[in-house]
């Protein structure tokens, strides 16, 4: 038997010597208290091991030992169990097993031994560090609510609640990572989830078997169904707005505790597409706004290697003016044109991963300026056409139309294997790499929905909030796999 797993000894001086020489050697922030109680007449020694910055003892004072002395001072028996039975604190638990203990110790919780008694109470009366609310970065909204998810699963569950306070969420947690023992909380809604899909996830969830969990990317990983794929299989949000809506979809979201990224399952490419903006605007606009942001779509992933593929291959395809102004800006370029496009396309994601990674005020000057510079400098210098500059530019405007950042990457490696393609064989490159796309796209069924769905396969209903959005009184929206229908709320 594991250490770990041993009940706990009711001798103190056994527990005692085991935490501090086996287990708390090296853990500094592990602090603990020495008391004495009376006990039934007889007085008895306690330890109390607390993590330091989570635990106020001053308030544990007037609450949990408050209440404790005098229910011991009354004891008969030797029982935990009978103690917080009496106990008028909830946040009070009682364990027989180091191994539970030990993990809740370990998440800031106070644990409490008595010499002479086996087993110790939990108590969770904790201040974790958490952040406050605020609105998620990566999915701002003009109208709507305005607060985000954080790194507390329990923070994230009441947000959550606050939209949807109904017992027809349902809400299981699960522990993952056997040294890190990280909680994920599957959520759904029980009159529109397919039972099967919740039943796959729940199974896929009981077989991960790590050590460590630490962000909802790693758990993404675990659950997918297709390994060897660059496309997102999950859909993910900040929003609480957001997931209220989707849990009405029918669709499922695993809550993470130390992420405020929620997972959701399942999800499709046209999904991915769409904005939390998309919910609050009216129905005209928001028509307008995802047609523009499908041309975008197409514009970024094909308009350098069909570029590419024009000036290079055919050029009876480009009307003649246009031909000869093409041709007389690059003039002096010492590069071919399909590298001159890698070249300036790279310098354009360099730009792009620069501003990420540098202060927000800092690198959106870097992103925008830096490129307009770069760009008017190469033009000068020789080093790239006009023409090359302004079809870098219009990608990369394309490029930010997509909402979901995991599918704006995707696409960056979409663009490049396709204006490789046509460096090599002009429109015929680009035609099969956008058939290898289809067909790749079209194998793929995330938790058993199809990736392309509402185009494969057909379904009409779903085209009133895919491609275009109807108004809400019109609007009803049935989830894959599902027979109910349900109207939508807004995100």
């Amino acid at each position: 038997m594991s250490e770990s797993h041993r009940p706990i000894s009711p001798s103190l001086e056994e527990n005692e010597t085991w935490l501090r020489d086996d287990i708390l050697s090296d853990c500094e922030d592990i602090k603990d208290v020495s008391m004495v109680w009376d006990v039934g007449g007889k007085m008895r020694r306690s330890l109390f091991f607390y993590m330091e910055g989570t635990t106020d003892l001053k308030q544990l004072g007037k609450t949990f030992f408050r209440e404790l002395e005098p229910l011991l001072a009354q004891c008969v028996e030797e029982k935990f169990v009978d103690v917080v039975k009496r106990l008028r604190i909830p946040e009070v638990t009682y364990h027989e097993q180091w191994e539970s203990v030990l993990s809740l110790l370990f998440h800031g919780t106070g644990v409490f031994f008595l010499d002479g008694w086996a087993g110790a109470l939990v108590v969770e009366q904790v201040a974790k560090p958490a952040r406050s609310i605020e609105e998620p970065a990566m999915e701002t909204a003009i109208r709507g609510s305005h607060d985000g998810f954080v790194e507390d699963v329990m923070q994230n569950l009441a947000l959550l609640r606050m939209r949807l306070p109904t017992s027809n969420v349902a809400c299981k947690f699960f522990e993952i990572g056997s040294l890190t023992r990280t909680r994920v909380a599957l959520v759904y809604q029980k009159d529109t989830a397919s039972s099967e899909l919740v039943s796959t996830i729940q199974t896929r969830l009981h077989a991960i078997q790590v050590d460590e969990l630490t962000e909802s990317a790693h758990l993404e990983e675990l659950l997918e169904d297709r390994k060897f794929t660059i496309f997102p299989q999950f859909d993910y949000t900040e929003r609480p707005s957001k997931l209220a809506a989707i849990l009405s979809e029918g669709r499922i979201g695993l809550i993470q505790d130390t992420s405020a990224t929620v997972l959701i399952a399942p999800v499709t490419l046209m999904q991915l597409l769409q904005a939390p903006d998309d919910y609050n605007d009216r129905f005209p606009f928001v028509v307008v706004v995802r047609i523009l942001r499908m041309i975008g779509l197409s514009i970024s992933l094909f308009l350098p290697a069909g570029y590419v593929a024009a000036t290079e291959y055919h050029q009876d395809t480009i009307p003649a003016f246009l031909l000869i102004s093409l041709i007389n800006a690059h003039k002096g370029v010492p590069f071919p044109t399909p590298l001159e496009a890698i070249i300036m396309l790279g310098l354009f994601e360099l730009f792009r991963e620069a501003g990420l990674r540098l202060p927000r005020a800092a690198g959106q000057t870097i992103g925008l300026l830096g490129t307009v510079v770069v760009g008017d400098a190469a033009v000068k210098a020789g080093i790239a056409s006009a023409g090359m500059i302004a079809v870098v530019g219009i990608t990369a405007i394309s490029t930010y139309v997509v909402p979901n950042y995991t599918l704006a990457n995707v696409i960056t490696i979409i663009r490049m294997a396709m204006l490789i393609l046509a460096s090599f064989m002009g429109y015929v490159g680009i035609l099969i790499g956008a058939i290898l796309l289809i067909g790749h796209l079209a194998s793929l069924n995330p938790m058993g929905v199809s990736y392309l769905a509402p185009f494969s396969p057909f379904v009409w209903e779903d085209w009133r909030d895919y491609i275009i959005r109807v108004k809400w009184t019109r609007m009803r929206k049935k989830s894959a796999g599902q027979s109910q229908t349900r109207k939508r709320s807004g995100r």
